[in-house]
C-alpha cells in the first residue's frame, strides 16, 4: 500500500506544478474512451 499512496502523492504534486485539474481530467478522459470504445449492450 505504500507504494500506491507514493504514486498517489507524486501525481496530487505533478498536477499541481503543471496546474492540471484531476478531476476534469478524469471526466474528459472517460469521455474519450466512451467514443473510442463504445458499449456494445443496447436497452430495447
Amino acid at each position: 500500500m505504500d507504494e500506491a499512496a507514493d504514486v498517489l502523492i507524486y501525481l496530487l504534486q505533478l498536477a499541481n506544478v503543471l496546474e492540471v485539474d484531476l478531476k476534469e481530467a478524469a471526466q474528459q478522459k472517460i469521455l474519450k474512451n466512451a467514443l473510442k470504445y463504445p458499449s456494445e449492450s443496447k436497452v430495447d
